[in-house]
């Protein structure tokens, strides 16, 4: 037999100091953990943001209180110009990821949303807020951006479901249906069960101020600046942006191209307004998918023709980034960055006059009618009805089901039940 082991009785009561200590250190940890958070993103406060990371990251290493409280002030810090704070957050994070992958991810797009809110504080004005970084030391390839949420981004690529969920939350970020307080028509307006004329509905008592054109666009650079390593995941981006149009986009234009563009109530005026700003929102997606097939050499055949169910090889087809020059579209530049003044100015501009909101639905309602233009073409060329969404023509080419945008309640119940435990054993046979 083994040789006997000593217990200590007061050990099994709990009646150690060390115990004690332990407990208290643990309750304390958990009760005033988010003041510590909101302390660590405190501007002007170097020392105490300082400070307030370390016992962060004390909190973790000695797992005091639930991962999942610290997952988006991981993922906003990841996006410090502090080298040492930036390299430790992603350090931290990559070990949350890999000892709770199922659920750890299930609060990714608050992460996403604090970080915006952090680089908006660190630069101090919505217009100088972008989604990349030119830092030396965490550039890949010389004159290319890097993405603040590739490291993220990096966690979750390799399950192809998981990839896939976290893409399209992040381009429905971009539709003002479902990410912007507001609903435009469809599901939205029937579910508040007192729609408006061409299907233009508040919800939530919408404002204009709840349109955030400068988090979408931040977003949208991110997504431009992703590392993309396969076909598969470009495809996806643009297939989601492409629904995004056929749905919430074509809605606005049928709003602005009927409605009266001059309202005297002041309840209209702000539904228009708000809807102005909105289109903002799917313009920038607009331009979104223009820069991937520029940058990544993809046809419109190829985008139209992707099935997202589809399991055949193609999914695994290696891409390969393209310099473009910017000659032949003025929303490209030499460095990889989308030039907003040149096809989107409002994206980076703020709309501060009714001249300002009249031009930018009028320039919506032309990119919009371009798009209609080419899908009915190509809708007849192939013996389709014209008109219609259901044929393989461009960024319009879905069928209803497609194009319906995900509303406010799927959102947030895809935000944080996409990562249970059945996905997850699916993915491991994708």
């Amino acid at each position: 037999q083994g040789k006997a082991r000593e217990v200590d009785a007061k050990a099994l009561v709990g009646d150690t100091g060390d115990m004690s200590v332990a407990g208290v250190g643990a309750s304390l940890m958990q009760t005033y953990l988010d003041r510590i958070i909101e302390a660590t993103f405190l501007p002007g406060a170097t020392m105490l943001r300082v400070s307030g990371f370390e016992v962060i990251s004390l909190v973790l290493e000695q797992g005091l209180a639930h991962p999942l409280k610290c997952v988006p002030a991981l993922i906003a810090l990841g996006t410090s110009s502090d080298a040492h704070i930036r390299s430790k957050a992603l350090k931290l994070h990559q070990d949350l990821c890999f000892k709770y992958a199922s659920f750890i991810h299930s609060r990714d797009i608050e992460g996403v949303r604090l970080a915006y809110e952090y680089q908006l504080q660190v630069r101090g004005n919505p217009g100088d807020v972008v989604g990349f970084s030119d830092s030396a030391d965490v550039r890949d390839a010389p004159g290319r951006p890097v993405a603040y949420l590739q490291p993220l981004y990096s966690q979750i690529r390799s399950k192809r479901m998981r990839r896939n969920d976290f893409l399209t939350l992040l381009v429905k970020i971009g539709d003002c249906e479902s990410g912007t307080g507001y609903m435009v028509g469809g599901r939205g307006a029937s579910r508040s069960g007192n729609g408006a004329r061409n299907g233009i509905s508040d919800a939530k008592g919408g404002s204009v101020d709840d349109v955030d054109i400068a988090f979408v666009r931040f977003v949208a650079e991110n997504l431009a600046s992703l590392d993309y390593k396969y076909l598969d995941e470009i495809l996806h981006v643009i297939y989601q942006i492409s629904a995004v149009i056929a749905g919430t986009g074509l809605n606005l234009y049928h709003y602005f191209e009927t409605e009266p563009q001059t309202e005297s109530s002041a309840r209209g005026g702000a539904k228009l307004w708000l809807a102005t700003k909105g289109s903002v929102c799917v313009g920038i997606l607009f331009t979104l998918r223009e820069f991937l097939k520029a940058h990544y050499s993809i046809s419109e055949a190829r985008c139209t023709a992707y099935n997202p169910s589809d399991t055949s090889a193609t999914r695994d087809k290696p891409v390969t980034w393209h310099v473009q020059d910017g000659s032949s579209n003025g929303c490209m530049a030499s460095r990889g960055r989308i030039v907003w003044d040149a096809c989107n100015p409002y994206a980076v501009r703020p709309m501060s006059s009714e001249a300002d909101f009249g031009d930018q639905r009028l320039r919506f309602r032309q990119q919009m009618a371009g798009s209609l233009a080419v899908a009915e073409e190509e809708s007849t060329a192939v013996g389709g009805t014209s008109g219609t969404f259901g044929g393989h023509g461009d960024a319009l080419a879905f069928t209803a089901e497609d194009s319906a945008p995900v509303d406010a309640e799927e959102l947030e119940l895809l935000s944080m039940g996409v990562f249970d435990a059945e996905d997850s054993a699916a993915e491991d046979g994708v």
